[in-house]
C-alpha cells in the first residue's frame, strides 16, 4: 500500500483533560488553531491508551505532525504511539502541545503558556527542540512490560502519591492543589523501602529510600522541580534519590521542591547516568509522566535526541535546541 505523506496536523484531544471546558468551547479553541494557518484533523480520545492507538494509526496514514490538546498523560500516550511503531523514523515526526491537563509539567519545561491563545502562537512560530526519550521496563501483575516516557518517572512515595491523585482527578481537582492534597494524605500510610540502584554493573546505592525521580525534564507534580539539573537532550537521566525521611522532614521540605533547593538536604543524592536498574524486595511502585504503571524491579534506558517538539522560549537547560 502506498502511503501519501501529508503536511496536515492531527490534533488529539483528551476529552477528560478538558472537562473544565464544554465540547463547544473545545471546538471554538480548535478553530483558533485552524485560524492560525494549520490544516488539522481532530480526534477525541475515548478511553485510556486511545491516543497511542490514534497516533500509530495516523502515522500509517501519512501524518507526521501531531498537536496534543491534553496533559502529560496524553503526551505520554502519543509518544508511546510514535516510538512503538516501525513504519517511519521517529525523527521524521513532530509534536506540539496545547495545555489542557491537570499538571502540564512538560509545557512548563518548554515555557508553553497555559493561555490557549498564547499556546497557539507558540505553535505558529514553530520553534523546534529535540529531546531525549526514556524507556522503562517493569512488572505488572507478574508480567514484564515496558513503556516510553518523555519527562519524569517516579518510584516509591512519588508513585504512591500519583496513584492516589489519579483516583481524585474525577473530582475536578487539578495541578498543585490535587498533588498537594494527595501528598499530605499519603504521608500517614507510606513507608520507605529498601532499594538497590545499579548502573553499568556497579552498585550505587543500597539503603532505605523515600522516593526516586528519574528525569529527562525538570518538573512533575504540577510544577515541583524534582530533577532541577536535568538537561533534556544530553543523553543522560538525572536521578534524584531522597533517602528515608520523617514525616516532619518531608513537610518542612515540600516548599523547597518548587525551586529545587531541596537537593541541598544531606538525605538527597543526585546521579547522572545513561541506564540504571532499581531493585527492591518490597513492593516499590512506579509511575511515569504521571501515569501509574507497576512495580520494581525496573530497568531504564535512554534514546538520545529522538523527539521533535515545538517549544516556546526554553525554561530548561539544553545542549542544543535544534531539530533532531
Amino acid at each position: 500500500m502506498n502511503i501519501i505523506l501529508t503536511d496536515d496536523w492531527l490534533v488529539i484531544v483528551n476529552s477528560k483533560a478538558g472537562m473544565h471546558k464544554s465540547r463547544m468551547q473545545l471546538l471554538a479553541l480548535l478553530r483558533k488553531v485552524r485560524n492560525a494557518g494549520f490544516n488539522i484533523t481532530v480526534k477525541f480520545t475515548q478511553r485510556k491508551n486511545h491516543a497511542t492507538e490514534l497516533t500509530s494509526k495516523y502515522i500509517g496514514r501519512g501524518f507526521r505532525n501531531f498537536i496534543i490538546a491534553g496533559g502529560d498523560g496524553t503526551v505520554n500516550e502519543v509518544v508511546n504511539g510514535i516510538f512503538s511503531q516501525n513504519e517511519v523514523p521517529v525523527k521524521d515526526i513532530c509534536i506540539g502541545l496545547l495545555p489542557l491537563g491537570s499538571g502540564n509539567d512538560l509545557c512548563k519545561m518548554y515555557n508553553i503558556p497555559e493561555s490557549f491563545d498564547k499556546a497557539v502562537e507558540v505553535l505558529k512560530k514553530g520553534n523546534i527542540s529535540c529531546q531525549d526519550i526514556g524507556r522503562v521496563s517493569y512488572y505488572f501483575k507478574n508480567k514484564k512490560k515496558s513503556k516510553f516516557f518523555v519527562n519524569i518517572a517516579g518510584l516509591g512515595f512519588d508513585a504512591f502519591v500519583t496513584q492516589r491523585s489519579n483516583k481524585w482527578k474525577e473530582n475536578y481537582l487539578k495541578g498543585k492543589v490535587l498533588y498537594m492534597l494527595a501528598l499530605v494524605s499519603s504521608l500517614a500510610s507510606y513507608r520507605s523501602k529498601k532499594v538497590k540502584i545499579i548502573s553499568d554493573g556497579q552498585l550505587l546505592l543500597d539503603s532505605k529510600v523515600f522516593s526516586i525521580a528519574v528525569g529527562i525534564g525538570k518538573y512533575n507534580g504540577g510544577g515541583m522541580m524534582q530533577v532541577p539539573d536535568a538537561i533534556a537532550d544530553d543523553g543522560f537521566f538525572d536521578v534524584t534519590v531522597i533517602e528515608r525521611m520523617s514525616k516532619a522532614e518531608v513537610i518542612k521540605n515540600v516548599k523547597n521542591l518548587y525551586d529545587g533547593s531541596f537537593v541541598s538536604n544531606q538525605k538527597v543524592k543526585l546521579f547522572r547516568m545513561e541506564s540504571l536498574k532499581i531493585e527492591s524486595d518490597q513492593k516499590l511502585l512506579l509511575e511515569a509522566d504521571g501515569e501509574s504503571l507497576g512495580f520494581a524491579p525496573v530497568d531504564f534506558d535512554i534514546f538520545p535526541r529522538s523527539l521533535n517538539i515545538i517549544s516556546g522560549n526554553l525554561s530548561i537547560q539544553q545542549s542544543t535546541s535544534s531539530k533532531c
